[in-house]
């Protein structure tokens, strides 16, 4: 299992941003399970305070195993995405269906971002009741609205948005 109930943040274990590489992963964990290790700890720490220590540094080496494993590190932040858009999540602009560019090939709405990214729904997306959409670039939301029925696509015209 790569996650717990509260969705572990395996990036700010490490220390680290989420667009950031193997190797900086790996100079990251170096560094912090050479300071965690337990044959490091120091011989006058209390058993709590011991305990506590090494279940800091199992908590850097669940997320090293992890975040160094492109497979297992598609799949936490595919999880990890999954938790935060299930989250109240502060939104930055609400943004109206009809201001988005459709693509009708895609069946898909873009929205432009200021960080230069996107805001992507695909009509499947609508059909599920997605109201916020986040960004691909960057961690800013939209909260989508219809300004009135006639402009709504028909699933949510059927109520399912």
């Amino acid at each position: 299992n790569i996650s717990t109930p509260d969705m572990e943040d395996f990036y700010g274990v490490l220390c680290v941003s989420r667009n950031v590489g193997t190797d900086e992963i790996r100079r990251s964990y170096q560094c912090l399970a050479k300071r965690l290790h337990p044959d490091k700890h120091d011989a006058q720490l209390s058993a709590k305070e011991r305990d506590a220590a090494i279940q800091e540094f199992h908590k850097v080496s669940r997320a090293y195993g992890v975040l160094s494993d492109t497979t297992l590190r598609h799949e936490y932040d595919t999880k990890l995405k999954a938790f935060e858009l299930s989250q109240q999540w502060p939104v930055s602009d609400t943004v109206d269906l009809n201001q988005m560019d459709y693509d009708e090939r895609e069946d898909r709405y873009s929205y432009c971002c200021r960080c230069g990214g996107s805001y992507l729904v695909t009509g499947e997306d609508l059909g599920c009741g997605v109201g916020v959409v986040c960004c691909s670039g960057c961690s800013l939301c939209i909260k989508l609205v219809f300004s009135s029925e006639a402009g709504r696509p028909s699933c949510a015209r059927e109520g399912n948005v």
